[in-house]
């Protein structure tokens, strides 16, 4: 899946290596998906459907989410809506650079993340869907339907872009040949089917209800903070509700094979004129959500936003298509002098309710869940821009993250807006950092900081860290003391004299780490060490 990592490579030569320019990456892919849905939706569905869907998409947190964090998962959903606009393109205009547009996303798509694997059916769903349409005695002629599909026009069409999609996949295809655990290995790792087929299946409906259930029922959503606020269903209980009717409508829909009586605001003059919708829209809506959650509903740790974010923009078409139907019933059901506006305020005051929710979810409610700061790595980028400062000049070169930091001999000036520093004298030119292992090696810190481990620091490892024969600099030692290897204690009752030089505090006041300073003046002979310690050498990992 190197599609998202090529493009790192790619920001990171044009714009450096900074935490920036590797977030921005997901976010530039995140918004080409929105036009493309829209131009997409545009087409299948017409102007008034893309609208609220597209307004929807943009507003919608587990599409926004994921636009401002570095998940390849967020490539999907644009490879699968370029696929359907030059699949629909290539029918109504029989363009072969159309069709061969369509298999080269195709293609393209395998290289961005396993759930692209489902493409291929929700395709092929579409394609029958439209054929069964084609098939009925009242379809339109293909003078009327700007070439509608028929059994046998877009064949060759088909063959052309299966033909680019296998040249453009083959790469990937010889890799898989030549190690297969790159085409399985992941699907061992989560599969539900380790410990037996009946187990397994009695967690896929578990998964499958949960997934189901997500969209709307409290207590059901992610529970991962790096996904989503803890247990928290996609949609409020307004949008859900539209969203669950959208469903029952595309169903209804599909089972009639496009013409099951009035879409809402498609079928209204004026409001949604444009080319008769594709056939076999609902299908390939239904499709599109169902396969896309199949990530998750086959994998442990259900229900899974990362895993399944590809399905997020058919989320939001069947809500779109809900909101319409039910702003065209309540039309028809109060009757009013001017249905056109009532329609249009419905619709409108829908979308804001649905975007204010989502927002507030987003950026007020979900920086306060718990756990969300720890998830993020918030500890770690702390540390590693701190180091990183530590060890620059005073008027150094900034940071990764645009902050200009540097340390003056005399404490740390630090990083704009850092807290717990303590005037304490230390020159982390001369003494050294005692840091876990599992922290220094952390790939989080050692971006952060600048790649290598950094000089002067070394793997925490007790009683060693206590001794002044450890290092040849002669200076003081600063060991990291975390919630996890509770060293504090011991540090203060056996080295009184030593003092806390920086705090690592996260946005809700809460200390994960700090730097205690052993004067080298106070630092033992290594028999000393081993008394004070009390057992044998221990490395601290965290």
């Amino acid at each position: 899946e190197p599609f998202f990592i090529y493009s790192i490579a790619a920001n990171f030569a044009l714009f450096g290596v900074s935490t920036w320019a590797l977030r921005s990456t997901a976010s530039f892919y995140a918004a080409l998906t929105v036009a493309v849905f829209w131009l997409m939706l545009r087409r299948l569905r017409g102007p008034a459907i893309a609208w609220i869907a597209t307004l929807g998409l943009l507003f919608f947190r587990w599409h926004v989410h994921f636009s401002r964090t570095s998940f390849r998962t967020i490539t999907v959903a644009l490879f699968l809506c370029l696929v359907i606009l030059f699949i629909d393109r290539a029918v109504r205009g029989r363009r072969r650079r159309d069709w061969a547009l369509a298999g080269l996303f195709l293609g393209a798509g395998f290289y961005t993340y396993l759930s692209f694997r489902f493409a291929p059916f929700i395709l092929a769903l579409w394609g029958l869907a439209a054929w069964r349409e084609g098939r009925r005695p009242d379809a339109m002629p293909d003078a009327a339907r700007g070439a509608r599909p028929t059994a046998r026009s877009p064949m060759r069409g088909v063959a052309l872009a299966l033909a680019v999609a296998a040249v453009t996949f083959l790469p990937l295809g010889i890799d898989y040949v030549k190690n297969p655990f790159h085409f399985r290995g992941r699907l061992d790792e989560v599969s539900l089917f380790d410990q037996g087929w009946m187990q397994g299946l009695r967690a896929v409906g578990v998964n499958a209800l949960g997934n189901a259930l997500q969209f709307a029922i409290p207590g059901w959503g992610d529970h991962v903070p790096k996904h989503n606020i803890p247990f928290r269903p996609i949609f409020d209980p307004v949008s859900g509700l539209l969203f669950f009717l959208g469903i029952g409508v595309l169903g209804w829909q599909a089972w009639q094979g496009g013409r099951g009586g009035h879409c809402g605001l498609s079928g209204q003059k004026g409001w949604n004129e444009w080319k008769p919708s594709a056939p076999g829209w609902p299908v390939l809506a239904l499709a599109w959500l169902i396969l896309m959650l199949m990530g998750s509903v086959f994998s442990f740790g259900a229900p899974n936003l990362l895993r399944t974010v590809a399905a997020a923009p058919a989320a939001i078409w069947i809500y779109a298509e809900g909101l319409s139907a039910t702003a065209a019933e309540l039309c028809r059901w109060l009757r009013p002098r001017r249905p056109e506006a009532l329609r249009r305020w419905l619709v409108a005051g829908a979308l804001t309710w649905f975007a204010l929710w989502q927002m507030a979810e987003y950026f007020i409610v979900y920086p306060k869940a718990e756990g969300v700061w720890q998830n993020f790595n918030y500890f770690e980028t702390d540390l590693g821009r701190w180091m990183r400062a530590a060890h620059a000049p005073a008027s150094g070169p900034s940071d990764r993250s645009g902050q200009s930091g540097g340390n003056d001999g005399f404490g740390l000036t630090g990083l704009a807006g850092e807290t717990g520093v303590k005037a304490a004298r230390f020159d982390l030119g001369k003494d050294t950092l005692w840091i876990g292992s599992q922290i220094l090696d952390h790939p989080t810190v050692r971006f952060e900081s600048g790649g290598a481990k950094p000089a002067g620091a070394r793997y925490l490892s007790m009683p060693e860290a206590l001794t002044h024969d450890a290092t040849t600099s002669g200076g003081a030692h600063l060991i990291l003391a975390t919630s996890f290897n509770g060293l504090l204690p011991f540090l203060m009752k056996h080295f009184p004299q030593g003092e806390v030089v920086h705090e690592f505090e996260l946005p809700d006041g809460s200390i994960l780490a700090l730097f205690y300073r052993i004067p080298a003046e106070q630092l033992l002979d290594a028999a000393a060490a081993a008394r004070v310690w009390g057992r044998g050498p221990t490395p601290i990992p965290s």
